[in-house]
């Protein structure tokens, strides 16, 4: 099952990507591997999150639904990053 999983995710990356992953065999391996290339964790992303956080706002035809979607994509990222953030 693993290796089915691993050869789906291989199939779904492209070129210049799997030049990077080449030697990997497991599932897991690829999310670590994907995510140490892909998942910034420095300052200058984390400011960058923060900034997108604290400058939201909602414009009048926009849906509600829609915001909060966009609200808790960068929610979701700021936690995968470490961020914590407070009521």
């Amino acid at each position: 099952m693993d290796l089915r999983e691993a050869s789906a995710i291989r199939l779904s990356l492209a070129n210049n990507v799997l030049a990077n992953v080449h030697e990997i065999l497991t599932a897991k391996e690829f999310w670590e591997k994907l995510e140490q290339l892909y998942q910034g964790k420095g300052i200058s992303n984390r400011l960058y999150l923060k900034e997108q956080f604290h400058t939201l706002h909602m414009d009048g035809d926009t849906k509600i639904s829609d915001h909060l979607s966009v609200l808790n994509n960068i929610m979701s990222e700021l936690e995968a990053i470490g961020v914590k953030v407070e009521d």
